[in-house]
């Protein structure tokens, strides 16, 4: 069964232990008590050989402060499944030859694991009450396997009493969806602030970035990922921008890409470069393909979407997402410059107006800019023609256009060259 590892399909093997404890360590705070969701929408796209743990080989590393007694249940339960399986699962230890490709077995608060291999450190947290079934258990959804009563035919066999579940607790027993969707490995440092000069901007509600990402024109990389993108590890390796052109992008829209990356690196002065990939690169690149991106780096392939309706100065937007720069009006202290008429917003579109705390969007001690070219035009999303980003009285200077893309500003490129040290 291990063999198949597809979420929401395969059926899951027991654990050792009788369940008799209603308020086992696996019945945590995480998604269904014990699985940690690597990003948002990942549970459906699983069946991805992909993610997948090559040669059925989990590659791991013990902390540090994993005490010997969970260090002697942990290879007990690595013994058992690799034995129950017949040899199909081994476990190996990790080296410096790989990297961060490995789960980091750790002391937790109860018993939870990311679900699948990712290409990058997930982890298994332990507390000292999980059993060698717990950790058993916890293995399999690093392998790949989801919880049983889960499965999309469960109602065939089993009835959830709802009314007999904790209120906060409903999602445990969600019924895992069927769709697949696409996985967009995805990116982000959603750490940055801009401040743009005053340039000529004509509002366009139906602009090329106003669509149906995260915020319009963001790809979240994993469920909480914007909080940790302060996070030197998400920022591009010297500041250097690693891409591919996919072979069916328009002649035009190569043409603009080219334009933006010797503007961001000539407005940046030489801080942030381009380099298309080689085969060296394995797929830690950036996909530029036929408006969204994914924020920041994560070390494998990630993506920037552009239509042939996307310009010059759009495609410099989507670029700065993919250094890591988030919106403008989701700072953590916007509420003391605009207010958000979300009467005025189209109905499915209010989270794009989401304000983020201190702990997920660092502002870095710079100002909030009207002018920023990665802020949203004063009728982004809007339904009616009415703003749904109202300015406080005066607190605009004079002479900037809110919702410019023409040029990166002094504060954007100051705010780049700190995060990148350049």
């Amino acid at each position: 069964m291990l063999r198949l590892l597809s979420i929401c399909v395969v059926v899951g093997a027991a654990i050792a232990a009788p369940f008799i404890d209603p308020a086992a360590p696996e019945y945590g705070n995480e998604i269904e008590g014990d699985m940690i969701e690597p990003f948002k929408g990942a549970f459906s796209g699983l069946l991805n050989t992909a993610n997948r743990w090559p040669g059925g080989v989990i590659v791991y590393r013990l902390d540090s402060s994993l005490p010997s007694t969970t260090r002697d249940k942990v290879r007990t339960a690595m013994t058992n499944v690799n034995r129950e399986t017949g040899n199909c699962i081994k476990f190996r230890e990790a080296t410096s030859n790989d990297g961060s490709r490995y789960v980091l077995i750790r002391p937790g608060s109860g018993c939870s694991a990311t679900v699948g291999y990712w290409g990058r450190i997930t982890y298994v947290n332990l507390s000292t009450s999980c059993s060698v079934g717990n950790i058993m258990h916890e293995f399999q959804h690093t392998l790949g396997v989801y919880h049983q009563q889960s499965r999309p035919d469960r109602d065939n066999y089993v009835t959830i009493a709802l009314e007999n579940v904790i209120s906060v607790r409903l999602q445990l027993v969600s019924l895992c969806p069927k769709a697949k969707i696409e996985m967009l490995r995805l990116l982000s440092v959603c750490a940055f602030v801009g401040v743009a000069i005053a340039a000529p901007f004509v509002e366009d509600p139906a602009a090329p970035e106003y669509g149906n990402e995260i915020e319009g024109d963001m790809i979240e990389p994993f469920k909480g990922a914007f909080s940790g993108l302060l996070n030197t590890a998400n920022r591009w390796p010297g500041g250097v921008i690693v891409y591919r052109l996919d072979s069916s992008l328009p002649s035009s829209t190569r043409d603009k890409v080219r334009t933006a990356m010797t503007n961001v690196n000539r407005e940046t002065g030489n801080c942030i470069k381009f380099r298309q990939a080689s085969s060296s690169d394995g797929s830690r690149y950036v996909l530029i393909r036929p408006a969204a991106a994914t924020v920041g780096y994560w070390g494998r392939t990630t993506y920037v979407n552009l239509s042939t309706r996307c310009s010059v100065g759009n495609i410099m937007h989507e670029f700065q997402h993919s250094l890591g720069v988030y919106h403008q009006q989701s700072r953590p202290d916007r509420d003391s410059y605009v207010s958000i008429a979300l009467e005025n917003v189209r109905s499915g579109y209010e989270h794009n107006f989401n304000k983020k705390s201190s702990s997920q969007v660092g502002t870095y001690n710079v100002r909030y800019d009207f002018g920023s070219q990665m802020h949203y035009g004063l009728t982004a999303f809007s339904k009616n023609g009415q703003r749904t980003i109202v300015p406080k009285p005066g607190a605009v200077p004079d002479g900037v256009v809110i919702g410019q893309r023409s040029r990166m500003a002094a504060g954007d490129v100051a705010i780049l060259k700190a995060m990148y040290r350049c």
